[in-house]
């Protein structure tokens, strides 16, 4: 449409230019006749050009219709549409990327308790402690009879260290005790159950009764030659029963009742 309105209105502007210019002059008979066979010619042109400008409006009105009929037939077959109008499925397509994790769940409820796991080793000793106040004196052991006991109790008034009686112990790999530190007590070849090991081993006896002597809560010691290690005894294991292991050394600094030693150096 706007294709033939510029083309009619290109026309119609050259036979007026032309027109114009050739009748600023008289016209001629010659001249009014071509001037009328131009506007005849150009008239037959407008009606041409209206009728094609009035076909396609019809043209795009008829398309118009049949668009929304088209639309019509559309919906109504696919609310006909059967299994028969569906394809075949096709193949399962590739798998899409992993999405992002989602947010944790709640926690559940607690476990029932496990077993109870072996003891652990023990920890390094403490801070050495105030010195406590000095006990009481125990009342004497019984002196064994010469027919129980072949060894005799050595009791040597002193305030140095005297040389220590090892009967009854036998050195295995550490060297034993040598000498007995004053208001000490030997019993050699015996030991308590239950001390506690200082955490070094490899030790001599000297040196395990020295470390004994310097904790404030030692009241015995056990020496094992076998592997220089030494056992503390407070005062909840340190009257325990002795037992005979002729490998260690046992040495109080508090006198048992019914625990005679073998040595003793009370100062």
């Amino acid at each position: 449409m706007i294709c033939f309105t510029i083309g009619f209105g290109l026309a119609l502007f050259s036979t007026l230019e032309f027109n114009e210019i050739n009748v600023r002059a008289t016209p001629s008979d010659e001249a009014f006749k071509r001037l009328a066979l131009d506007v005849n010619s150009l008239s037959i042109m407008v009606v041409e050009q209206q009728r094609r400008v009035g076909d396609q409006d019809m043209e795009i009105a008829a398309l118009k219709e049949n668009d929304g009929k088209l639309e019509i037939i559309i919906e109504q077959l696919e609310e006909k549409c059967d299994e028969k109008c569906k394809g075949n499925r096709g193949f399962p397509g590739k798998r899409g990327l992993k999405g992002n994790p989602g947010v944790n769940g709640k926690a559940g409820p607690n476990g029932l308790d496990g077993e109870k796991g072996d003891r652990g080793p023990n920890g390094t000793p403490g801070a050495k402690g105030e010195k406590g106040d000095r006990g009481q004196t125990g009342s004497p052991g019984n002196s064994p009879d010469a027919t129980d006991n072949d060894a005799v109790i050595t009791v040597a008034p002193s305030s140095e260290p005297i040389p220590l009686d090892t009967t009854g112990f036998a050195q295995i790999n550490q060297p034993g005790p040598t000498v007995l530190p004053c208001n000490s007590y030997a019993y050699p070849g015996m030991n308590i159950d239950g001390g506690q090991p200082f955490p070094s081993n490899g030790l001599t006896g000297d040196q395990c009764i020295a470390m004994c002597r310097s904790e404030p809560t030692c009241m015995a010691v056990d020496f094992n030659s076998l592997d220089g290690s030494c056992w503390a005894h407070t005062k909840s294991t340190m009257c325990d029963q002795l037992k005979s292991n002729s490998g260690i050394y046992h040495v109080k600094f508090v006198i048992c009742a019914g625990q005679t030693p073998l040595q003793s150096n009370t100062c």
